[in-house]
């Protein structure tokens, strides 16, 4: 099971104001002719109740068949979670970026959704217990096949999960 938090108020805020300083891409997901549709978008700006969607490189992307009052759905990426959450769109606007497809204005979101960005649960070594690892080095992947002298290491498991275990190992 995934943890996920949930960012509200000047939390929110404050996450949209550094999605747009660092520019973060986006995508942005709607309901149009009754199919989903997805547009990569990039956070532009925020300002008061509102946030700037730019739509890059408009020769690459299909048009965008979406209208004010359309409910849209905003995810991204940001270290190593992903936000999710869901407006409104607002408005349309021009682009000083000639390449760009212009700019979508969408209503702040009242919250927003934190879910952690890996694939499956990890489960941590119970306190108290202590499981000792042991690994192999394959050799090089270069051609010459050589195996290096120090050819395992031991460490203590930190947590497992279905996509792998995570083992801490002196330097």
């Amino acid at each position: 099971m995934l943890e996920q938090d949930i960012l509200t108020g000047p939390t929110a805020s404050d996450l949209l104001a550094m999605a747009a300083d660092k520019q973060i891409n986006a995508v942005m997901t709607h309901i149009s002719r009754g199919k989903w549709h997805m547009t990569k978008v990039m956070v532009r700006y925020v300002s008061g109740d509102c946030v700037g969607l730019e739509i890059p490189q408009k020769d690459r992307h299909h048009p965008v068949n979406i209208r004010i009052d359309q409910p849209v759905g905003i995810s991204f990426k940001h270290d190593y979670c992903k936000y999710i959450f869901d407006s409104v769109v607002t408005g349309f606007e021009p682009s000083v970026n000639v390449d760009s497809g212009g700019i979508i204005v969408i209503s702040s979101p009242v919250r927003i959704d934190r879910v952690q960005r890996r694939n499956y649960y990890r489960a941590a070594v119970p306190d108290g217990m202590s499981v000792r690892a042991l690994f192999w080095h394959r050799g090089y992947s270069d051609d010459n096949k050589r195996v290096p002298d120090e050819n395992y290491w031991q460490g203590m498991l930190i947590d497992v999960s279905a996509g792998g275990l995570q083992v801490g190992i002196e330097a």
